[in-house]
């Protein structure tokens, strides 16, 4: 059984488009919001790895983006962080 979503009236989404700009820019957080195993962990250095390729993906270069994360991943294969980012970029360049 799907559910439907009523939709917004006007008068209210022009409440939610102000009160969503009044949040100003929306920016995405470099490093998870969870907690991981400090046996895990990334390094600062590789944070700024990730988030120099994060820049490239946004700055709508996903094939250099995706070469950036395959960089990061070859030292370090198993990062669930750069392996979820590589596949995001893999996806838009149309692999």
């Amino acid at each position: 059984m799907s559910r439907q979503i009523a939709p917004i009236p006007g008068r209210a989404r022009i409440l939610v488009a102000a009160g969503l700009a009044a949040l100003g820019p929306i920016t995405v957080a470099a490093r998870p919001l969870c907690a991981q195993p400090a046996e895990r962990a990334l390094s600062d250095s590789a944070w700024e790895q990730i988030a120099a390729a994060d820049r490239l993906y946004f700055d709508l270069r996903p094939d250099e983006a995706l070469a950036a994360y395959q960089g990061i991943l070859r030292a370090r294969s198993d990062d669930y962080e750069t392996l979820w980012r590589a596949a995001r970029a893999s996806l838009a360049v149309g692999w």
